[in-house]
């Protein structure tokens, strides 16, 4: 049951002490907090979290084996790469956002949703402007719904200008008793656990390709048309891969969320085959044996992944890479609020830990040809 993370192990023999030192709770929260608490509203994330996943990259001696391109070809999208060939690992950097619908009434701005509004109640939420050489934080408040309409009230006299964006907003914190987070975890976790498989594999050689796009988030529609923009707009651009993954936040079938004690606990690295009850990418079975073959091996060697049975797995960039190649998986994390739907969104770093090694031994898998799907 090990013979796929032996043929990894054999063409990459760095790899598995990379993961146990670079994969580690406190890496990935630091990763998360230098990501998720900037402000990336739909469309503007080459210019918002772009320099701050750049620097990082930097930081960490990532971009001496890798190169990254912001705003690929016009696209919005970021890319990480190093060699060629290799795995696609796919996290959208953008997150849930706002526009202006008119002016004012009586001191609330009314809006609309960018993106798939779920949250329940008023939301601590920040206004992002452009200033000519970058985007900036011009006013504090919170959004909530009055008259059934979604507004937006300063919290501190400003006046939203059209063109503003507006963001919901919780900083990154780590409980104090558990490894359970919460913040800006959609999709900033998701990026996340890529970054930190990114410095991983140019370590130890493995060729990949990061695509961190803008846009994923959207409004509501009955086609997937209206969100993953930015996908659609970077996937022609790119050559072919052995296998595209998509790494985003995934719900748990109610018993296993109250058994993770609400991300509490740690859970699993999630893998499912269809996202959207099929209405999104699905995964055919040829490549889906294997990587369930390669989730019982990491789970054996200590890295758990786990089918997410019963879970709700929303579409994300899936539904545009798979319009381009019939090699999509979905590979990510348990999460719970990941619009802020009724409180606050959380996950668990343990899980995220778990992703961040299932991301680096899929890309080295599937460089040594272990996912391949063609014809034999």
């Amino acid at each position: 049951m090990t013979e796929l993370l032996h043929r990894a192990d054999d063409a990459y023999p760095a790899l598995s002490a990379e993961i146990e030192l670079l994969a580690t709770p406190e890496r990935i929260l630091d990763t998360l907090r230098r990501v998720g608490d900037v402000a990336a509203p739909s469309q503007t994330t080459s210019h918002t979290r772009g320099p701050v996943v750049s620097g990082l990259l930097a930081d960490r001696g990532v971009l001496s084996a890798a190169t990254y391109d912001r705003d690929f070809r016009g696209t919005g999208t970021d890319l990480v790469r190093s060699g060629d060939g290799g795995a696609r690992l796919v996290a959208h950097l953008d997150e849930i956002s706002y526009v202006l619908a008119g002016p004012a009434d009586d001191g609330h701005w009314p809006l609309h949703a960018y993106c798939y509004h779920l949250a329940d109640g008023p939301r601590g939420a920040r206004v992002v402007r452009w200033c000519g050489e970058g985007y900036r934080i011009v006013s504090e408040g919170e959004l909530l719904t009055a008259g059934g309409d979604l507004v937006y009230r300063p919290g501190d006299g400003a006046r939203p200008e059209p063109g503003d964006r507006v963001v919901l907003h919780t900083p990154t914190r780590r409980d104090p008793d558990s490894t359970r987070v919460t913040g800006a975890i959609d999709n900033a976790a998701g990026v996340a656990a890529v970054l930190v498989a990114c410095e991983i594999l140019a370590r130890c050689g493995v060729p990949f390709t990061a695509v961190l796009t803008d846009e994923e988030e959207g409004p509501s529609g009955c086609a997937s048309t209206t969100i993953n923009r930015g996908a659609m707009r970077v996937f022609p651009h790119l050559p072919a891969a052995p296998v595209t993954v998509v790494v985003d936040t995934q719900g748990l079938a109610a018993d296993e969320l109250r058994a993770a004690d609400g991300h509490r606990q740690g859970w699993a690295a999630c893998l499912n085959e269809y996202s959207s009850q099929t209405r999104g990418a699905v995964t055919p079975p040829h490549l889906y044996a294997p990587l369930r073959h390669l989730a019982c091996e990491l789970t054996s060697a200590g890295i758990p992944v786990r089918d997410n049975r019963g879970g709700y797995t929303p579409r994300s960039d899936d539904a545009a890479a798979q319009m381009f190649t019939r090699d999509v998986c979905l590979l990510g994390y348990p999460g719970v609020n990941r619009h802020f739907d009724h409180g606050m969104p959380a996950a668990n770093l343990e899980d995220l830990r778990a992703l961040a090694g299932a991301l680096a031994y899929t890309a080295a898998v599937a460089a040594v040809g272990g996912l391949w799907t063609g014809p034999r």
